[in-house]
């Protein structure tokens, strides 16, 4: 239960990746670029990740791409993988 699906995107606004704090979630499936990648010049997405694994709240990376998985072979990914974020492959 309480379950959120965040498809991230470019141009998604600050008060939006906040809003993921306000929901009472015990879980977000968050929907990153092509091998898992999310923008690392985004501090208000990194400290919401890092307060929301701090809730004990489960994140879980999935690619957006049709073939893509997610990896840390990437630093990007690297870093989110540190955060504690589960990576699980693409979105099916």
């Amino acid at each position: 239960t309480n379950v959120t699906i965040f498809k991230y995107f470019p141009t998604v606004s600050d008060e939006k990746i906040e809003k993921l704090l306000s929901d009472e979630n015990s879980g977000i499936i968050i929907e990153t670029y092509g091998a898992g990648n999310l923008p690392s010049n985004r501090d208000v997405l990194t400290n919401v990740l890092t307060k929301l694994k701090n809730s004990n709240v489960t994140l879980i990376n999935i690619s957006q791409c049709r073939k893509g998985i997610v990896s840390s072979i990437y630093e990007v990914g690297k870093r989110l993988e540190e955060l504690g974020l589960i990576f699980s492959g693409d979105m099916t």
